[in-house]
């Protein structure tokens, strides 16, 4: 009998475990209440919500309007869905890779959401020069997007089980303070590193110059990040910027085609945006 009473209570046990966690959808569908990572199709999910969080606090985000700035956003998602749409991007068909402009020259920042929808500001693209420092800007944010660093990042600030509410479809009071810190998430520096070389790979097969992500920090390194404050940059730091710069060029080494920067038709661009 106690043999019994012993076995029952090791099951019961081993269910409590089983089940704690997660909770009832509605219709019956068992969902993880704690995420510690993301599915793709979770990942869309709860990049749909932020964005539509983003879309509704202009005076946090003030989107460019996209009629009156159609050609200049054609321009930016034809660059961005280039890259996304290359080989190493494992989320290259599961995400719809779009961007938007804010328009605030105070901030140079560039974030994204999980899911792939990312917000550059008019800031950074002020002190971009040509098309191949954008280029290198955005493959290197796409691996955050691709291999569910942002994910992660908000589940160690917020914990998983905010994103669990997400997906159950739930009101999160901190979805505002989620989508405000998309600007402010920070990488490790080995994150920072693999993304670097992330990029390098995903401009490898294209005519431009490689070494697009290389000139930017140089100009940063030469001015002093300080001086431009630059947010995107001190949100992906490492320790010795020397050393980032020349890992760079080690791996750009045999890829791409040097000098092709196309700086006029990044000018052209950079013109038409708000004075």
């Amino acid at each position: 009998m106690l043999r019994l009473r012993y076995a029952f209570f090791h099951l019961c046990f081993l269910l409590v475990l089983a089940v704690s966690g997660c909770r009832e959808a509605p219709g019956g569908t068992v969902v993880g209440q704690s995420k510690q990572e993301c599915t793709p199709e979770e990942a869309v999910l709860i990049g749909a919500k932020l964005q539509e969080t983003i879309r509704n606090s202009p005076s946090d985000f003030p989107i460019l309007d996209a009629s009156a700035y159609a050609a200049e956003l054609e321009y930016l998602n034809t660059l961005l869905s280039t890259l996304a749409n290359t080989g190493p991007v494992l989320n290259r068909s599961n995400f719809s890779w779009d961007i938007q402009i804010l328009n605030d020259d105070h901030k140079k920042n560039l974030f994204a959401t999980p899911g792939g929808h990312f917000y550059i500001t008019t800031g950074l693209l002020k002190i971009i020069t040509n098309e191949t420092e954008l280029l290198g800007i955005l493959g290197h944010e796409i691996m955050y997007a691709d291999r569910d660093h942002i994910a992660q990042a908000l589940i160690r600030k917020f914990g998983g089980d905010r994103l669990g509410s997400i997906l159950l479809g739930e009101d999160v009071p901190e979805i505002q303070e989620m989508a405000l810190s998309l600007q402010d998430l920070r990488y490790s520096e080995s994150t920072v590193l693999q993304a670097d070389s992330f990029a390098v790979e995903l401009i490898c097969p294209f005519l431009y110059d490689p070494l697009g992500m290389q000139s930017f920090l140089e100009r940063l390194a030469d001015s002093g990040p300080d001086e431009l404050q630059v947010a995107w940059f001190d949100n992906r730091q490492t320790e010795n910027l020397q050393n980032r710069i020349e890992q760079i060029g080690i791996q750009a080494r045999d890829c791409g085609d040097f000098g092709k920067e196309f700086e006029e038709r990044y000018q052209d661009f950079q013109a038409k945006l708000p004075q």
